[in-house]
């Protein structure tokens, strides 16, 4: 949805030869040769295969909101408090990680 958004926002027009959901079946379509796939460096980390790289994205910086996710009815603790703030104060001081090649594979 994003990546659509992007690119009606460019005005790029984009015809797929494969559209999937599933993050796995991204990847592999691009190890097997089928293409390409953006994704969040971190998540990239999760299939360290050789011969995938990743290359930078200089702009746009894309934003995602995210949140804790706890059990309805409880009040966070106070380690969990802590980790909500930390994690408030990094992200307000985030530097976008795209392109920097720091999933466990080289950058091309």
């Amino acid at each position: 949805k994003q990546v659509d958004a992007g690119l009606a926002a460019a005005d790029v027009a984009v015809t797929p030869r494969f559209e999937v959901e599933q993050i796995p079946s991204a990847v592999a379509l691009v190890a097997a040769g089928l293409g390409v796939t953006a994704l969040p460096e971190l998540t990239f980390a999760m299939f360290p295969r050789a011969g995938l790289v990743t290359r930078p994205l200089e702009a746009p910086v894309v934003a995602r909101a995210f949140g804790l996710i706890t059990r309805a009815g409880r009040p966070l603790s106070p380690s969990a408090r802590a980790l909500a703030e930390g994690l408030r104060l990094a992200f307000a001081q985030h530097r976008p990680l795209i392109g920097g090649g720091r999933a466990g594979n080289q950058q091309a």
